[in-house]
């Protein structure tokens, strides 16, 4: 059982984590490309943070290139439209997965227990955010409203889950794990040189 001191502690990690996440996406959303310094300083002190260390660098590489791409492929086939001239999706895009995917083992983590309440919050917070997002005219959206709404909430209420699922298998997961080197062949102790030497008993 864990004591005041260490509950407050994880409390205020978790709240750490979750209020650190909305200023780099408010960032983000007004910087664009210039947000790298907020994103840098959240990430880094989030790893500080981690006695896991590997395992979350390889939780958050991963699971945000997975998430940028999506939106990269949703970018280029345009359903998101980010700048007139571009056609993949922005830097700042993937700076913000990268802090996304920092909070799926920590203050979303508690979705992971209930697979109902992770597709709901997923379908509603993930809609509500690209939304805001259009609203602040960080980007726009090829097709109505209604429809993106409709679409949003389906792939998110499936995506949510999903990488909160990944995020615990690549805990559990061999891949990039450390150290790489094979494990040591067990320790065999020479015989001492003396004992090598033969002595001329002979008759």
């Amino acid at each position: 059982m864990l004591s005041n001191g260490s509950t407050k502690k994880s409390i205020s990690l978790l709240l750490l984590n979750i209020l650190g996440f909305n200023l780099v996406w408010f960032a983000c959303i007004f910087l664009g490309n210039t947000a790298l310094i907020p994103a840098l300083l959240f990430l880094g002190l989030h790893l500080y943070l981690q006695t896991q260390l590997l395992i979350e660098l390889k939780v958050v590489v991963l699971l945000g290139l997975l998430g940028f791409l999506i939106d990269s492929l949703l970018a280029l086939v345009g359903v998101f439209v980010f700048d007139q001239q571009a056609v993949f999706a922005p830097f700042w895009l993937l700076l913000l997965w990268f802090c996304f995917a920092a909070t799926l083992r920590h203050s979303l983590a508690v979705f992971a227990k209930n697979l109902a309440v992770a597709c709901a919050f997923g379908g509603i917070g993930g809609a509500l955010s690209y939304f805001s997002a259009k609203e602040l005219g960080a980007v726009s959206f090829a097709y109505s409203d209604v429809s993106m709404a409709v679409a949003l909430s389906l792939l998110w209420a499936v995506k949510f889950p999903f990488l909160l699922h990944l995020s615990q298998r690549l805990v559990k997961s061999q891949f990039f794990s450390y150290p790489l080197l094979p494990a040591r062949l067990p320790y065999r102790p020479s015989k001492p040189s003396h004992l090598n030497i033969t002595t001329k008993k002979e008759c």
